[in-house]
C-alpha cells in the first residue's frame, strides 16, 4: 500500500500549521501586552511611594534639625552661665536638666531613626514586590 503525497495536502497541511502558529503568537502577544501594562502601573505607583516616603524623610530631617538647633542654644546658655562656686567645675542643678534633655533628645532621635530604616525597608519590600511582579 502506498501512499500518495499531494500538493492539496501539503498545501492543508501548511494552511494549518501557520493558522495555530498566527493563533498563538497572537495570544502570546496579548499575554505580553499585559504583562506590560501592569508592570507599567506597578513603576507608576511604587514611584509616587517613593516621592511619599522623600517628604516624610524631608520633613523628619527637619524635625531633627529643629532639636539639634534647641540643644545648641541650650548648650550656649549653660556655657554663657558664670560659675557660683569656684571651688566646684559642676552645677548639679544645670547637669541634670541637661542629662534629662539630652536623653530625651536621645530617644527623638532613635525614634526618628528607626522610623526612617522602617520606611526604607518598606520601600525595599514595596520593590521586591513590585519587581517579582506582585507575587
Amino acid at each position: 500500500m502506498t501512499v500518495t503525497i499531494t500538493i492539496h495536502m501539503v498545501i492543508y497541511a501548511l494552511g494549518i500549521f501557520f493558522t495555530w502558529s498566527g493563533c498563538l503568537i497572537g495570544i502570546i502577544k496579548l499575554l505580553l501586552k499585559r504583562e506590560v501594562e501592569n508592570f507599567k502601573a506597578g513603576i507608576t505607583t511604587a514611584n509616587s511611594k517613593a516621592d511619599q516616603a522623600l517628604s516624610a524623610i524631608s520633613n523628619h530631617k527637619e524635625a531633627s534639625g529643629k532639636q539639634f538647633e534647641e540643644l545648641r542654644s541650650e548648650l550656649i546658655k549653660i556655657n554663657d552661665k558664670p560659675m557660683i562656686c569656684t571651688n566646684h567645675m559642676r552645677m548639679e542643678n544645670n547637669d541634670q536638666k541637661l542629662f534629662e534633655r539630652l536623653d530625651q533628645l536621645h530617644g527623638d532621635i532613635r525614634e526618628l531613626t528607626g522610623t526612617i530604616k522602617g520606611m526604607a525597608n518598606r520601600l525595599d519590600i514595596i520593590n521586591e514586590h513590585l519587581m517579582n511582579g506582585g507575587r
